[in-house]
Order: structure tokens, then sequence, then C-alpha cells
């Protein structure tokens, strides 16, 4: 809750107190939590006129709304409420109530009045965006200062410098200790200043007598040129650059799909040299994630493989096993489809893990494969001998594991369901490969050891042409 610059403590407790009487017939809340001031949750600072409101919600099991929904009628309730502006986000209860915008643009250069003007068009465009709501901007009013510009020239002819009439105009203004007052073992600084009516009023203070080397008095509007303006509240800096951002949340559509419609607006938009702008926000954090998550699925792979080839001594056995992987995904994907769950970081979490624990099938199999050959059985043979007799090792490691990530697929207890995405792809992926892996694996392994058989004839023959021209 912001209110207007300059409001006192004591207004923005009272708009604080009419949201809370107008959400108190909202039945899911539990607690509503307020902090007058800025701090507390809002990470907004300690300024009088901007307040927050935590509000802790009923368990999910017990009530029939999503925290989205409650927080849209929130919304609904608010939005009546003159005299401040009220955002409503529905916060992650991973950030200890704070939360990251969904969108958020950063705009970046030089000149703040600039910057302000490219910052309204940015919001105005990506409010006219479908699915976006509550779109703002980093800038807020300013806050009202006086201003001193002192004449260095008119100055100097009265033999004054800047810092002389700096220093008295401080003096004036703040005050100057003189001495120590010692009264019952403690020191009491006596300070000498200005008058509260010269100090509170800007016709006075033009009038402030400014003392010069030659004994005479100037008054301070000769030498300068005093203005009362509105100074920028913060300045924000990345990487060496001012930084505005604007700000917005989601309304019935996907991150995604609102961040390409919003690209496109943009991309339409000159901005002026030396300006730039930035997409940030969960989206920003989506993408890094992701790339993370592919970037580690993929070294496990490349580990896995590794591992295998030294152990079974070959680099053809590796990959026919690594084929299953393929076949893993799938089966994951299909799960997440089939619950209706998205792609998410838990999701990768469990990709991740069927690089690891799918191939174990794999190796059971090949390695059998591999032992009776070894004990002289042809490749044939040994390919439908392996399968029957390794198939109930395989069912059990796949039934152990499948039903005991079952209670968490179903997304059962409070808090499931933020891990049921990484059992549901666990669950889905390894009963898929399981059944696939029996089939496709010795095809796979036929395969690879004739073309293994065609490369080393082929060796061959080159070897005894080059020892036969020798």
């Amino acid at each position: 809750v912001t209110l207007p610059v300059g409001s006192h403590l004591e207004e923005t407790d009272e708009i604080l107190f009419k949201i809370e009487d107008a959400i108190t017939s909202i039945e899911e809340i539990e607690i509503i939590s307020t902090s007058v001031g800025g701090g507390g949750f809002s990470m907004m600072g300690g300024s009088e006129n901007s307040g927050s409101m935590l509000i802790m919600l009923g368990s999910p099991t017990e009530r029939d709304r999503s925290d989205v929904e409650i927080a849209d009628e929130i919304r609904t309730l608010v939005k009546d409420i003159a005299g401040a502006e009220v955002g409503v986000s529905v916060a992650d209860s991973m950030m200890m109530g704070g939360s990251t915008a969904p969108i958020q643009i950063n705009i970046k250069g030089d000149d703040l009045e600039i910057l302000e003007e490219i910052t309204e068009d940015f919001r105005k465009a990506i409010a006219s965006v479908e699915g976006t709501r509550e779109v703002e901007t980093s800038f807020s009013e300013g806050t009202p200062e006086l201003q001193i510009h002192i004449d260095k020239y008119t100055a100097s002819t009265y033999g004054l410098t800047t810092a002389q009439v700096a220093s008295t105009v401080r003096s004036y203004a703040f005050g100057t200790t003189v001495a120590q007052l010692k009264q019952g073992g403690e020191e009491i600084d006596i300070i000498i200043r200005g008058n509260e009516n010269i100090r509170g009023d800007l016709t006075n203070l033009q009038q402030i007598e400014i003392p010069t080397p030659m004994g005479s008095t100037v008054p301070l509007h000769q030498v300068a040129n005093i203005q009362v303006v509105k100074g920028p509240t913060q300045i924000t800096r990345e990487d060496q650059q001012r930084t505005v951002s604007v700000t917005g949340e989601l309304s019935g559509r996907d991150l995604v799909s609102v961040t390409r419609d919003i690209e496109a607006v943009l991309a339409e938009y000159e901005l002026p040299d030396g300006y730039f702008y930035q997409i940030g926000g969960e989206n920003e954090q989506i993408e890094e994630a992701f790339a993370d998550m592919v970037l580690a699925i993929v070294l496990a792979i490349i580990l896995v493989y590794m591992i295998m080839a030294a152990q079974f001594e070959s680099l053809i056995h590796p990959f026919t096993i690594i084929m299953s992987i393929p076949l893993a995904f799938s089966g994951g994907f299909f799960a997440l489809f089939i619950t209706g769950r998205t792609l998410n970081i838990p999701a990768f979490i469990g990709l991740l893990m069927l690089s690891g624990v799918v191939i174990n099938n794999g190796i059971v199999l090949v390695d059998y494969i591999n032992t009776l050959r070894e004990s002289g059985k042809d490749r044939t043979d040994a390919v439908t001998t392996a399968g029957p007799i390794r198939l109930r090792p395989i069912l059990m490691t796949t039934f152990t594991t499948v039903l005991g990530m079952l209670p968490m697929a179903l997304g059962i207890g409070e808090g499931a369901e933020v891990q049921a995405p990484m059992a549901a792809v666990v669950v889905g992926g390894l009963s898929l490969s399981t059944v696939l892996t029996l089939l496709v694996t010795p095809t796979i392994y036929t395969i690879m050891d004739d073309l293994s058989i065609k490369v080393k004839s082929k060796f061959r023959r080159i070897r005894k042409k080059e020892l036969k021209a020798d």
C-alpha cells in the first residue's frame, strides 16, 4: 500500500485499517499481519507513506479456492479504496513472504527524465497486452526538496566562497555544536541554529544574512538562487547504469505466452541511442533455471556413459543402454500430460533422476547377454535367453521405485503438490522405459553389434592391404 509522498503515518494506518475491514469477509483468511511505515514484509524501506499486509490462508484441503483466486477477490474488494495505490501479489512459500514480479522489464540509460518517458511508454504498452494487470513503474512521486544554487561570480564580488555560503546556511538549518553541558554524568550537546520561523519559511530563508570577510553582511538571495523542486526518492544502478523497471502481474494466462506478446510489442518501440531494456522477473529466473537443469542432465548422461564404458571396456554397449533414456523421457512427458502438470523445475529434477535410474534395467540385461556370449552361446540365443531370465529382477526394481514414488505423484498431503511433478516424471518414465527396454534394448544391441562387426571387418581388410603393400 502506497500513499502520496508527504502522507503521515496515521493516514497510512487508517488506509490499512480500511483494507482490513474490507477483506475480513473472506472466509479462507486465518491471519492478517500488518506493517505500517514500510519495511516489514514489503521491502519498501521506512517511509511513512507506505505499508504492507501479509495474509495467511487456511489449509488447501480445507478450502475450495486457490490462493490466486482469493487474491483476485482481494483486488476487487480494495480497488475502490481512495487515497492509495494498492498492489496484491501471491507470495512464494519458499520466499518467506516475498516474491518476484512475474513481469519485469528493466530499462537502462543515463538521463532520468528520458528514462521516465520510456518507462511510462512501456507501462502503457505492457498494460495493453492481454493477461497483464497491475502494471506499475519503479518511478515514484519525487520528494520535495529545497535547492540552493550559489552564484560563484556574485559571491566572489563580496569576497565569499561557496563553502562559506554553504556553511552559514547549514548552521541555520541544522545548527552548530558550540559546547557540551555535563549534567548527572552525561554530556549534552549545546547546539545553536536558526529560529524555526526562518528555517520553515522560504521568504525568511532568503533573507539570511551571510557575513562577508569585509565585516558586512549580504542577504542569501543576493548570492544564490533558491527554488523548491522534487528530487528522485531513489536512483537504482545496475552494472554502473541507471535502471528503472516496469512490473506487472498475470491474469488468466501463462507467463511464457504473455512474455512472448510483450516482446513483440516492445520490439516495435524505437529506443533512443544509449538506452536499452532487459526482460527480468520470473521469466529470467525460469530461463536460467531451465538452462542449468539441461546442462545438469547432459553432464549426467556423459558421466554415466563414461562409467559404463570403463566397466564394459567398450564404447558400443554403453551407447546401447543409454538409448533407453529417450524412452524414459517420453514416458515422463506423457505422465505430465496425463496428470495435467507443467514442465517445471521439480519435473526437470525428475528427468535428472531418470538419467541415472532407467539405465539400471539396461545394464542388468546387456551385462547378462555379454556373460552368456562369453560362455559360448551365439548372439541370438544369448539375447533370447537373457530377456526372460532378467525379467524378474527388472520388474522388482521397477515396482519398488514406482510404488515408492506413487504417493508423492498423487499429491497426497499438504505441500506434496510441489514435488508431485518430479514423482510423476519418475513413475511415468520408469514404467514406460521398463516395458520398452525389454523390447527395444535387445534390438538396438543386435543392430549395434552388427555395425561393430562390419567396422571391425573393414579395418581388418584395410590392415591386410597395408601389410601386403609393406
